[in-house]
């Protein structure tokens, strides 16, 4: 492998073979004439004196302007701009969104997106030992730089740990903060946060995030800060919200905490796992637009070195898993309101810089399907479902509204729930009845054959929420390949208005030369170049941390949670 290109390394963005073209040999012919060689000799020899004093003098006066030129070109807006980049650098990560996703998205909201105006190129997003990425190693290309092994968070494909953007920052003085949908120690926060050699070791995860000093925390996931005493999963008995309180950390878990929050540092994990989804809006958690806001104005007031902040959309992905396509859209809905609060700080400020990246897409999500006859598809958009399926979940504060709960996965639970130890008859009949009052549907003899192996005594086939997202999104004329990931590239998104940035897909094409299409780790390369951030300084001091939860905490947890094989469904863990 050409090691000019060796991204599994801490120095993804080095020596791409520039060579450097130049004569050999003999070069005297093309020695250049001096410049009073074009004067006529008598010329020359009669003002010689004169000539150098004059053209001296207009040297100088031409070197005096280009260094008052420099000096004037140096003030500007030197209250804000340093020399080390833009002050603050925010990073936005759609987990699970691709490109049919924007245009679903756009689609339905009938007027294009904040992303839509600042799409720069698409992005690679193949992992070290895998064309499909999971977002452990999706994650690690941006927070450092470098590809990894899927489920490695922050740690190279040697077992290493590898310096995280989030950590320079705090290197440099800056204010950090994390504010996601998800778990707060799911794979990607966990890989600006943390370092292991597993995503699912989130026992081991949350007791790093405690004690990393990040000013802003806010999420989900008090399940694993909880010892299972105290209804969490922590096998080691610790309450870290307790510890992190007794440290002088501001906690909530409620809406009327978060609203109280005034100062930094502080915990905020609204959910004992996920938020819930948009489409499910629970009124006692923050949006990720809320979350957003209070974190820049935390941040707005205390910051005097600048912040980095990563903001992630994380249940996008949850709802590709789920292939639920209303859920997905209200999802990429929410984090498209969390960038507006986003670009309306960084316009004002003048001195942030935005990337909003994927790290993968999820389920393979198609606008257009084959019927399920068989014949040739008309080359229509059949998304007459959609508004009336929208309609019980559009976002009205309103009792009808809260009554109205339509994710997928709030439908397989309202089965189940309404026939309990039902026979798969009684299953079907109350499938009738819950998607006809959630999604406006009535189903038909094709709908029931494909839920009957869902609700058998033994379940067969795909689970029953990803049978209902299915013959939703069938009828819509939409499709999804797959449970999982793809393989598929993402886009990029950048703006700033900080003098002397350039954005990615932008100038970084000149430095890497794949035109608007890079890899993941170049992004994560330009980030930590663009930031001045030493990532390798912190990997250095990382040199004797054992990322291995095994080996920090031998507990029957951690060892099943390390198995390929997982036990525990990690979008819907209460399943």
């Amino acid at each position: 492998m050409d090691s000019s290109r060796d991204f599994y390394t801490s120095t993804p963005g080095g020596s791409r073979d520039d060579e450097e073209f130049g004569t050999s040999g003999d070069d005297s012919f093309f020695t250049p004439l001096p410049w009073y060689a074009l004067l006529p000799v008598n010329m020359w020899k009669k003002y010689k004196r004169a000539l150098i004093i004059g053209v001296s003098v207009l040297g100088v006066v031409l070197v005096g302007l280009i260094i008052t030129a420099a000096v004037v070109s140096s003030r500007h807006d030197s209250s804000k701009h340093t020399a080390t980049g833009p002050k603050n650098v925010i990073v936005m990560i759609t987990d699970g969104f691709g490109p049919a996703s924007v245009t679903l998205a756009r689609t339905l909201n009938g007027a294009p997106l904040q992303l839509d105006r600042m799409i720069r190129g698409t992005i690679r997003t193949k992992s070290a030992n895998s064309l499909v990425t999971d977002s452990a190693a999706g994650a690690t290309s941006y927070s450092c730089g470098l590809k990894t092994n899927n489920t490695f968070v922050a740690v190279d494909p040697r077992g290493r740990a590898c310096g995280t953007i989030l950590e320079a920052a705090q290197k440099k003085g800056m204010r950090t903060g994390l504010v996601v949908t998800s778990r707060i120690t799911d794979a990607t926060p966990a890989s600006f946060s943390s370092h292991s050699v597993t995503r699912y070791a989130q026992e081991f995860i949350a007791s790093q995030q405690v004690t990393k000093g990040i000013d802003i925390m806010f999420g989900g996931g008090r399940d694993y800060y909880l010892p299972k005493s105290e209804g969490g999963l922590r096998e080691d008995g610790k309450n870290l919200l307790e510890e992190a309180s007794k440290a002088g950390v501001s906690v909530a878990t409620t809406l009327n905490q978060f609203n109280a929050i005034s100062k930094m540092p502080t915990l905020g994990l609204f959910g004992m796992s996920h938020l819930d989804y948009t489409i499910d809006r629970n009124l006692e958690q923050p949006t990720l637009a809320q979350m957003v806001a209070k974190a820049l104005s935390l941040l707005e007031k205390d910051s005097p070195k600048g912040f980095f902040l990563m903001v992630e959309g994380s249940r996008i992905d949850h709802a590709g898993h789920d292939n639920d396509a209303a859920t997905h859209y209200r999802e990429v809905l929410a984090y498209d309101d969390a960038l507006k609060e986003i670009i309306t700080f960084a316009e004002k400020d003048g001195d942030t810089l935005v990337v909003s990246v994927s790290d993968h897409e999820t389920g393979g999500l198609t606008l257009g399907v084959t019927p399920r006859s068989g014949s040739y598809p008309v080359y229509d958009w059949y998304w007459s479902p959609f508004p009336r399926y929208l309609e019980y979940t559009s976002f009205r504060l309103t009792n009808d509204w809260v009554q109205n709960k339509a994710s997928a996965y709030k439908m397989a639970a309202a089965i189940h729930a309404a026939a309990p130890n039902a026979s798969e008859e009684q299953l079907l009949e109350a499938a009738k009845t819950v998607l006809r009052e959630k999604a406006g549907l009535e189903l038909n003899q094709e709908d029931l054959a494909l839920l009957a192996p869902a609700l058998s005594s033994k379940p067969t086939g795909i689970p029953l929420l990803n049978v209902i997202g299915n013959i939703i999104a069938y009828r819509a004329g939409i499709a999804w390949t797959t449970l999982g990931h793809t393989g598929v590239d993402i886009n990029l998104y950048s703006y700033t208005k900080a003098p002397n940035v350039d954005l990615p897909g932008v100038k970084i094409t000149e430095k890497f030369g794949n035109g608007g299409n890079l890899e993941n780790f170049d992004v994560g390369q330009y980030l930590i170049d663009v930031g001045h951030f030493d990532v390798e300084a912190v990997s250095r001091a990382l040199q004797s941390f054992n990322p291995n939860p095994l080996a920090q905490e031998k507990t029957k947890r951690q060892m099943r949670k390390a198995n390929v094989d997982v036990v525990v469904d990690p979008y819907h863990p209460e399943l």
